[in-house]
């Protein structure tokens, strides 16, 4: 009850006075930014700054949302972390079977696959470094 108040609290302060209260401040575990700290990110070349500009992608993201479409579409981790012990085989050959379906049609909604080379598999091919690597 007391975070519904909280809330309710913290949303009109910022309707009715556009900057939360002190207490709300303080309830909410928030500490208010040096005035010379604002001034320095409003001013315009800290805004024109390239880097801050460009978010920065990282390797992970690609993985992190194919993760969660499986999530979103076939309940993949669901899955994966429940106890399966006490099923019987055809209860969860019953439940992979939905899953791989589901799993299928979400990926190829939203994933082209494709090889990385065309090439018969245990064939040599050159990398652009040019060691060569068993495909």
């Amino acid at each position: 009850m007391h975070r519904i108040l909280l809330a309710f609290r913290a949303f009109f302060n910022l309707l009715f006075h556009g900057a939360l209260s002190d207490a709300t401040m303080t309830e909410l575990g928030l500490s208010r930014r040096a005035a010379g700290t604002m001034k320095a990110a409003a001013s315009p070349k800290a805004a024109a700054s390239p880097a801050a500009a460009a978010p920065t992608v990282k390797v992970t993201d690609g993985a992190l949302q194919i993760l969660s479409i499986l999530q979103r579409d076939s309940r993949l981790i669901d899955f994966i972390m429940e106890d399966i012990s006490a099923c019987s085989d055809d209860q969860v050959g019953a439940a992979v079977r939905g899953l791989h379906d589901q799993s299928r049609e979400a990926l190829g909604r939203y994933v082209t696959l494709a090889p990385v080379i065309d090439s018969v598999e245990g064939t040599y091919a050159k990398t652009p470094g040019g060691d060569p690597t068993a495909v």
